[in-house]
């Protein structure tokens, strides 16, 4: 599997907001789009675990979109507590069907994971929700139902903001055939674990083919 083309800066808007991201386009109609952690506390499109997230795609095949929230780098707008956020990625949603993409995988990390939680009437495009490190000991998640398209969360042992514990207890509402992986030892930041976070998504890739 090659990474055969590179990231390239594209716009499209939401509520009347010109929103930046970065599109790696491969060949094919199968993308990936991941959503960043939280606006106020330094998150962005950078984040490395973000970063991390769009690599192992690439390299699985799939065209890759991540973006700035609104008000978070050159994306006009302000901060909305996840509501205006929400909007944000069925804007991007709809940017890669313009495009021709008709496959979609959804990949939030933490506060980026809230957000897509919180998505309802999800295009017959998305075919799976991925979550890393979904913030239950930081946001409230009592109003998340069931969420039919997700297919795997993975937090780390020793994550105080995703506290595995809470994610055990949560998972059943979510969706009781998601599987839960717990990288031993891993924060929230998977500063001394990220080659195995990506170990857990390219091993999925490889035995599922995307979408499991």
């Amino acid at each position: 599997m090659q990474n055969e083309q590179q990231e390239n800066f594209v716009s499209f808007s939401t509520d009347g907001l010109i929103l930046e991201g970065l599109l790696h386009r491969m060949p094919g109609a199968k993308a990936a789009v991941v959503t960043h952690p939280h606006s106020l506390y330094g998150g962005d499109m950078y984040n490395p675990v973000v970063e991390t997230i769009c690599r192992c795609y690439a390299a699985g095949g799939f065209s890759t979109l991540r973006f700035n929230f609104r008000g978070v780098g050159a994306s006009q707008g302000e901060f909305e507590n996840g509501c205006g956020e929400a909007r944000d990625v069925l804007a991007a949603l709809d940017f890669l069907k313009d495009s021709g993409i008709r496959k979609i995988e959804l990949l939030g990390y933490s506060f980026g994971a809230r957000v897509l939680a919180g998505l309802e009437n999800l295009p017959k495009e998305v075919l799976s929700e991925i979550y890393v490190a979904p913030p239950a000991g930081f946001m409230d998640f009592s109003d998340v139902g069931f969420r039919k398209d997700l297919r795997l969360v993975v937090v780390g042992e020793q994550d105080e903001i995703a506290q595995p514990r809470l994610i055990k207890k949560l998972l059943p509402t979510w969706n009781s055939k998601a599987e839960l992986v717990v990288i031993e030892d891993g924060d929230h930041f998977f500063s001394s674990s990220m080659k195995k976070l990506t170990k857990i998504l390219t091993d999925r890739l490889d035995t599922t083919g995307s979408y499991g």
